[in-house]
This record gives C-alpha cells, structure tokens and sequence, in this order.
C-alpha cells in the first residue's frame, strides 16, 4: 500500500506475476550487437557518402602497418623474413613497434633458394650498406633493377602470366625490405608496377613484357626524370640576388635548384647545416663548391647563430604526409623550427611520388632505426653493448609539422602543404595513384 500526496489517496499496489513480466527495453537488443572498431566506422561512413563514385579509402596512420611490439605480429614478420637477420642485441622499448637494425647479413644459399635476380641481390646489399642513399637515388636504382630483371623474364608454361609475375616479385620486394625498410616513394612505385601487373592477364608473354617496361619507363620519365627540371625551374624562381639560402644536410632537388639559380645568374650565397652520425652535408658542399657557389659550413649546434643571416630556408624530403607533415631527415625539425622562430620561410622541395596518403603526429609511431655505432664511435660509448643499462638510439627520420613548412615546390607547380592531399585526390582521378 503506498500514498499518492498529490491526492492525499491511499493505493493499493499488488505484486506483479513472474509470468508478466514486461519484456526487456529495445536498446537491450542494441547492447548485444557487437560494436564496430574505428576504422570500420570510418569504412562505413565513407561508403555512404561515396562521392562521384570514387572508392574512398580510410585514412590510415603511418605506424599501423609495423606494430612488432605484438609477439604474434613480430613471429610473422620475421617469418616472412628472407634474409637471415641477426636480432637486436639491445631492444627499444620505446621502439619496440619498429623492425630493429640488425646489421649485414650474409646471402648464400638462403637467397639462392629464391632464385632472385643477380642485379637484385646486388642492389640489397648496396641499399644495406647505405652506399646507395636518398629516397631518390634508391627509388631511381630500384626501378632500374626492376627493367632489367623483366627483360630476362623467362615466363612459366604452368601459370597465369599475371601469377607468375606476382609469385616472382613477391619474394623480390621482401628482400628489399630485408636489406633496408623502403621509403614512402619506393613503396608508392611498387604500388604503381603491381596496379600495372594485374593488367597483363589476357597478354602473351611477349606482349606483357613490352607493356610493363613501356610503363615503366612513362613512370620513370613522368615522376622522376622530368619533375627535375620542373622543380629546378620553380624553385629557382624563389631565389633573388641578395639572398642567403640555408640548407640541411644533402637533397637532390635542392642541389637541382641552386644549380639552376647560379645558372641563371642569380648572386646567392649558401650556408649548408649539417649534423651527426653521417654528416651528408660534405658531399653537396663539395659538389656546391666545385660550381662556384658560395658556401658557408656549419653543424646544427650553431643554427641559431646562423639563422640571423638567412633569408630562406630550403629543405628536401623524404616523403609528404596528407596532414601536410614533412618526413626528412633527423634535425629537419630543428631547422625548420628555428627558421619560424626567426620568421624565415621554410621551402620544401620534392616530386609529388613521394606524397602519401598517410598521417603522422610525431616520429615515434613510424621510423627506421640505422645502425647504433654510427653513434657510439667514440671513446666514450666503447663498449657499449656490454653495459646492460645503456641503449643508443639513432632514428633516421624526423616529422616537421605543417605549422612550419610555408611551401612545396613540386612538378604540379609551387603549393602550400595543405594541398598535398588535393595532389593526391587528383592523381587517383586521373589513375595516376594505385
């Protein structure tokens, strides 16, 4: 019995029967359902929107494709290995997520087995042994291996065309990666030959063998060769009589670039940063020397002091991001970070083969780690790996924030890093992205 105060009545409540017992809420039944991740959120919701029929991809992070630090991830990525790796002796907690530097390893019979191409075996090492580096020189020599070993392509009477060609390049890509992880613009070229490779189902061998070195070729000459050129003219145009050019370490487009402004008669001057383990900035300051360009060397301790005197910063990369980040080498940031500091315009100079549809924040969740005694070649670090509470860590790249980066000098004309994913958007239009 309870009372109602607003009437001041007595009711009299009686017990309700197990049998009548109201069926559960409907958002019971929602709670059952199995609830979607992020990306298939995402997934769902680009399908939805679909627009001019495109096939929208949800973005993904640069880090999520190599998370070693799951035990089971790490037993199928070494056993996909093909080279014979030596672990890490000193794990990276911090790095775990990343393949660690293993230092050389021997080819015998391990790469025998899997009846690489010679030219292929020979270009591993050589990316190994860091005698071919830059994303340019290593995507350039990467494609030039990949003609040869199609012009001696012997096909096989019991496949498909286009099977034999994948089981063949598959074992030639996961050598590669053995020898060193693969740079934003290798990996975007290998998309683009597999894209090329699944068109060749209905062709002859002859007939596919002149269709993939003919693509080939267009792709060599349409992102590699002449964007050169293109880039060497707009970036020059930045450079007026007068100005100091600060430059970091060694790029490909900006030594094109300031080739071409000392050609064009431009009185410039350079200042070339450069910094530890490598010390890249050597080679082009010799090379900036010997074509008479006025240069001035300094380690990136003292960019500060230097920075006063600078008029532009120019920087290469190694790779763009779609949030407008750059991926260079490690000290990049730096650099760029104390240009803003000084309002000094950054100015990055790069092909458009390079762009990515990946995001990064920092360079924690995607990097390569190189070779620790780089590092420890002092007296100091002697002994290093003995000493169980000391790890070196000598991370290759680095992210700069778009927040500091004023322009992208590309063959597509000069930019600003907020229209990289644009780049892209109109190159998967045109089918020029895979």
């Amino acid at each position: 019995t309870g009372i109602n105060a607003e009437y001041g009545v007595c009711i009299e409540k009686t017990p309700m029967d197990p049998k009548e017992t109201p069926p559960p809420p409907a958002l019971a039944k929602k709670d059952k359902k199995p609830s979607l991740s992020r990306q298939q959120r995402i997934a769902k919701a680009l399908a939805k929107k679909n627009v001019g029929g495109q096939n929208l991809q949800p973005p993904t992070t640069a880090g999520s494709q190599t998370q070693l630090d799951d035990p089971l991830k790490r037993k199928k990525f070494n056993k996909q290995q093909i080279l014979p790796l030596q672990p890490s002796v000193k794990l990276l907690d911090l790095f775990s997520h990343l393949p660690q530097y293993s230092g050389s390893a021997s080819v015998g019979i391990t790469i025998q087995s899997k009846q690489l191409h010679p030219d292929i075996v020979k270009l591993g090492l050589l990316y190994q042994n860091r005698i071919i580096q830059g994303s340019h020189a290593r995507a350039a020599a990467m494609l030039t291996a990949f003609k040869t070993m199609i012009l001696e392509y012997e096909p096989s009477p019991d496949k498909p065309i286009a099977k034999d060609w994948e089981n063949k390049f598959s074992p030639v890509i996961q050598y590669l990666k053995d020898c060193r992880a693969l740079s934003i613009g290798m990996g975007n070229t290998i998309k683009f030959l597999k894209s090329k490779i699944g068109n060749i189902t209905n062709m002859n061998p002859v007939e596919a063998k002149k269709y993939l070195l003919e693509e080939l070729d267009r792709y060599f000459a349409e992102r590699i060769t002449v964007p050169d050129e293109v880039i060497a003219k707009h970036g020059a145009s930045k450079i007026v009589d007068g100005d100091t050019i600060l430059i970091y370490a060694s790029s490909h487009c900006v030594e094109i670039i300031l080739r071409k402004a000392y050609d064009l008669g431009t009185k410039f001057k350079v200042v070339v940063v450069d910094s530890r383990p490598k010390y890249e900035g050597k080679a082009i300051l010799k090379r900036l020397a010997q074509y008479n360009i006025e240069c001035t060397y300094v380690v990136i301790t003292a960019v500060s002091f230097i920075m006063k005197s600078v008029s532009k910063v120019l920087l290469g990369a190694s790779a763009m991001l779609s949030n407008g980040a750059l991926v260079s080498r490690s000290g990049t940031a730096v650099v760029a970070m104390m240009a803003h500091a000084h309002n000094v315009p950054v100015i990055v100079a790069t092909e458009t083969y390079k762009f990515t549809e990946r995001v990064q924040l920092d360079s924690i969740c995607y990097n390569e780690l190189d070779d620790p005694e780089e590092l420890a070649n002092s007296p100091t670090l002697a002994g290093w790996k003995d000493k169980p509470h000391l790890k070196i860590l000598n991370l290759a790249y680095d992210v700069t924030p778009i927040d500091y980066v004023q322009m992208v000098v590309t063959e597509v004309g000069m930019i600003p890093p907020t229209s990289v994913p644009v780049v892209l958007r109109e190159f998967r239009a045109e089918g020029m992205l895979a």
